[in-house]
């Protein structure tokens, strides 16, 4: 069991020295109209601090006006990297069912991007043809690749894939 953390010094070859881990807080600026209209609803500065309060968030005015908040952000926050973060932390500490339904202000057609049909169309005329798609093992690590006795040759941008007592299949990757 964990009973403390401590900290280490690392000294670069370019000899500063930096501490590590960092445990001070981080601060990020995030304003009001951006988070009241991400969520839909009409907050005062006060009420969006009390939720961040609750999100265990620590926020105070950035300038005179109240347009902008200054977010202390501790370091076991890790998951909020930008202003979006610190507005779903409002809507959650709001509560995603006390949020207004509203019809979109704007009517959209989705439709799928011209390179992503193409990659699909693609994509079905190859296995049509008899190959077989395969997705790369390249975020797997290697100890567990090679658990799998999985070898992976790369040969002009064509996968070939032995697996342990199967034959050698013919294979393309896009």
């Amino acid at each position: 069991m964990i009973k403390s953390v401590e900290p280490i010094e690392v000294t670069y070859p370019s000899g500063t020295k930096h501490s590590y881990p960092d445990l001070l807080p981080r601060f990020m600026k995030a304003k009001v109209d951006y988070i009241n209209a991400c969520i839909g609803v009409k907050l005062t500065p006060s009420e969006i601090i009390k939720y961040l309060n609750h999100m265990s968030l620590s926020a105070k005015f950035a300038d005179e006006d109240a347009t902008e908040l200054l977010v202390e952000i501790p370091p076991t926050r890790a998951d909020i990297l930008h202003a979006c973060d610190i507005m779903e932390d409002v809507a959650i500490a709001y509560g995603f069912n006390n949020i207004p339904k509203t019809l979109p202000s704007s009517a959209t057609i989705g439709k799928a991007l011209p390179i992503n049909k193409f990659s699909d169309s693609v994509r079905k005329e190859i296995a049509l043809a008899g190959w077989t798609e395969v997705l790369p093992l390249i975020l797997v690590s290697y100890f567990k690749r090679s658990s799998k006795k999985i070898l992976k040759y790369d040969f002009f941008n064509t996968l070939f894939f032995f697996l342990s007592s199967v034959h050698m299949m013919r294979i393309l990757r896009i």
